[in-house]
């Protein structure tokens, strides 16, 4: 939303339900979204402290790629956030795609596929902002 004007939204993020086919595709749940039984946290591990920026996305894919544990999508919004914020910044945008890369090889990813449908999907999410905006 609007740094301001928090009734104005900039970009709308459906994440649809889970599936791991969409990981290839460098897909993740919204972050704030993402909940887990503490007892997962212990099991498999807290957040890597050597990535500064994206190291919720490692901990994401290391607990999606799990097989046998049970994911469930709500389609509720539980979480608007303001424009900005540390990864906005140009010097992390780019930290963060660095890190990313990494991220995507360790969890065996092919990366050049990833990040280029990461980025055409955030586009993508402005284009429906625009859209839905001229319908109503």
């Amino acid at each position: 939303v609007d740094r301001e004007k928090p009734d104005i939204i900039h970009r709308f993020w459906h994440s649809g339900e889970f599936k791991k086919s969409k990981l290839r595709y460098g897909w993740a749940p919204p972050h704030p979204a993402f909940y887990i039984r503490r007892a997962l946290y212990k099991k498999y591990g807290c957040f890597d402290l050597n990535f500064k920026i994206a190291a919720d996305y490692d901990q994401m894919l290391r607990l999606l790629l799990v097989p046998y544990l049970q994911i469930i999508y709500v389609p509720e919004v539980f979480v608007k956030m303001r424009l900005g914020g540390e990864s906005t910044k140009l010097n992390n945008a780019l930290l963060s795609t660095k890190e990313i890369i990494a991220i995507m090889r360790k969890h065996n990813i092919n990366w050049q596929v990833a990040i280029l449908t990461r980025k055409l999907s955030k586009l993508w999410q402005i284009f429906s902002k625009f859209k839905r905006s001229n319908i109503s």
